[in-house]
């Protein structure tokens, strides 16, 4: 692998629903929300956030569609959990990338 597709597979890698869900400080929030208990329903994790539970709601299903939560109904609750496997996974997924680039004289 050269170094132009090396970077550019690093930067196609940044440019993902699940890096893009991390950069944002209310899902950041929920994540500390959720990194306390195993699973948890929409109601709980708003009753301890400001904004509205419909907005909760909205990031919780975003954050589960990019890959940083699991998500199980029970019911009529939806219930979400930090999906460790999977964020473990892509971020060494990154980390890999970026041995690459340094490897090849970029990123350094």
């Amino acid at each position: 692998m050269d170094q132009t597709c090396s970077v550019q597979q690093l930067f196609d890698n940044l440019d993902t629903a699940f890096f893009r869900a991390m950069a944002d400080p209310v899902r950041i929030r929920l994540l500390e929300r959720l990194a306390h208990r195993p699973w948890a329903d929409v109601a709980a994790i708003a009753a301890e956030m400001p904004q509205d539970t419909s907005v909760v709601s909205r990031h919780l299903a975003q954050m589960a569609e990019a890959g940083l939560l699991r998500r199980r109904k029970e019911g009529r609750h939806v219930l979400y959990a930090i999906d460790g496997e999977t964020m473990l996974a892509r971020l060494e997924a990154l980390a890999s990338l970026v041995r690459q680039c340094l490897a090849l004289g970029c990123c350094a």
